[in-house]
């Protein structure tokens, strides 16, 4: 029973364990940066605009293109890039409620596409 008390708790087999957990949280770090990076309003569309484009090409996408298109136009209003173009609340919450009904008619859109 010592002796296999002796492997499982042995300085080398523990220190591999450790070695691995701490490699494992640098990638988890890595991987939070990432995503906190891609994780802005732009961002998150244009992996969506990605992915609806991959969806439904050419002609039979081209509906939903331009709503995507309305879309990233009223994020670029709603989200600025620069703090000279800051929107007020009113206008911000105006941009919430078109951004809302375009992305529902894109939704509506590309369920019907795939019928």
């Amino acid at each position: 029973m010592t002796n296999n008390l002796d492997d499982i708790f042995s300085p080398d087999r523990l220190r591999r364990s450790w070695q691995q957990d701490e490699v494992a949280a640098e990638r988890k770090d890595e991987r939070a940066a990432e995503a906190q990076e891609t994780a802005t309003p732009l961002a998150v569309f244009q992996r969506l605009r990605g992915r609806i484009q991959e969806r439904f090409p050419g002609e039979q996408g081209q509906p939903l293109a331009v709503l995507l298109n309305e879309v990233e136009e009223k994020l670029l209003r709603r989200f600025p890039q620069t703090d000279d173009m800051e929107a007020s609340e009113k206008d911000k919450a105006a941009l919430n409620k078109e951004i809302g009904m375009l992305l529902n008619e894109i939704e509506d859109l590309a369920e019907a596409l795939e019928l």
